[in-house]
């Protein structure tokens, strides 16, 4: 919370403290763990809370990146986490201005680590989120620059190994999805290089711990190593058992071992933490709906998979994309095809004559 005098009789002492640090470039330590604060209510999806906080911070230290970059992160969560659009534009203004502000920042002082820190961050989320609505070009400009500041803020302190973080996730990605631009693919220790880096962020950073190994989920199941994935995936999940990147991994991982009966677990969790939490995504639903007729459907139980499929289809009559973020492994369009084919296996199955004799 926010750091104030003890006494009301310092009032002119407190005015000058504020004042000064309006007109300040650098942060202080209280920032830094008010900052924190901040993303433990974010990771425990007290988003309310969390954007107060750092609402505060703008307040309090109006001419350094900290609070635009918290505030901005708070709200791409809620961006990925329930796939809407809603909060886009004051999602792109703060980033915009955290990007703007720390550049004046490190302007006004090139050796101010934390607002190259932030500075490059804010650039890192801007990136990624390009990079999700499939803005390849605009996306990796934004890395790039992202991380020459992350890089620079290492230089000038070498222990804010929350920078690993950015690093990693940037230089896993260009590894990965180098082909994507055709002229990027020419870096094959990246991955390897940016998953020890993310875990360097999660072992010894200050606040990376639980948004570095969703990334390393993220990365796991990237590379097929569903093991590993799910080990982290247990362990945000005892943690966070509501979130729905949690839950939605959780039921791609097991869908990719074969475990039907913790996929339909995950998945009813999932559409029902959706349809309660009060942040409307139709399209998430429908995915939901099709994971669960999925895992049914394994699982021998065909009516009510085809019930869940009547479901997704009737939803999609309901969606307004416009409004909605695609999901991160599937567009829309895909997972409706999806849909669309395992419905008419069933009714092809369900039209076939029996194999068995009659009495």
């Amino acid at each position: 919370m926010i750091s104030k005098m003890n006494k009301s009789v310092w009032i002119l002492s407190l005015i000058i403290t504020i004042h000064f640090q309006a007109l300040s470039f650098s942060i202080d330590n209280s920032a830094q763990t008010r900052f924190k604060t901040g993303v433990g209510q974010m990771d425990a999806g007290d988003y309310e809370k969390a954007l107060t906080t750092f609402s505060e911070l703008i307040r309090d230290f109006p001419e350094h990146p900290i609070g635009y970059f918290g505030a901005a992160g708070t709200y791409q969560t809620i961006l990925r986490n329930y796939r809407i659009t809603a909060f886009e534009v004051r999602y792109d203004s703060l980033l915009d201005q955290a990007v703007d502000i720390g550049n004046h920042a490190i302007r006004r002082n090139h050796k101010d680590a934390l607002a190259r820190f932030y500075l490059g961050g804010a650039y890192g989320f801007r990136g990624l989120y390009k990079f999700r609505k499939r803005e390849w070009l605009s996306a990796f400009h934004d890395g790039v620059k992202g991380l020459l500041n992350l890089e620079e803020s290492l230089n000038l302190n070498p222990e804010l190994y929350d920078a690993y973080y950015g690093l990693g996730i940037f230089h896993y990605f260009r590894s990965a999805r180098g082909s994507v631009l055709g002229f990027l693919n020419l870096y094959p220790e990246g991955k390897k290089q940016g998953i020890h880096e993310i875990w360097l962020a999660v072992r010894k950073g200050f606040y990376s711990e639980v948004s570095g190994q969703y990334a390393l989920m993220a990365i796991y199941y990237d590379e097929k190593e569903f093991d590993k994935a799910w080990k982290l995936n247990q362990r945000l999940h005892d943690g966070f058992p509501d979130n729905p990147s949690c839950l939605y991994m959780r039921s791609r991982i097991s869908e990719q071992t074969g475990n039907w009966e913790e996929m339909l677990r995950a998945s009813q969790q999932l559409l029902e933490h959706l349809q309660t939490a009060g942040y409307g995504s139709i399209g998430y639903e429908i995915e939901c709906h099709y994971r669960i007729a999925l895992s049914l459907y394994h699982q021998g139980e065909i009516e009510s998979a085809k019930e869940h499929l009547q479901t997704a289809l009737q939803l999609n009559e309901k969606r307004e994309p416009d409004k909605e973020i695609e999901g991160p492994l599937e567009s829309d369009d895909e997972i409706m095809k999806e849909i669309e084919l395992l419905y008419n296996k069933i009714m092809e199955t369900k039209e076939q004559p029996s194999s068995m004799p009659p009495d």
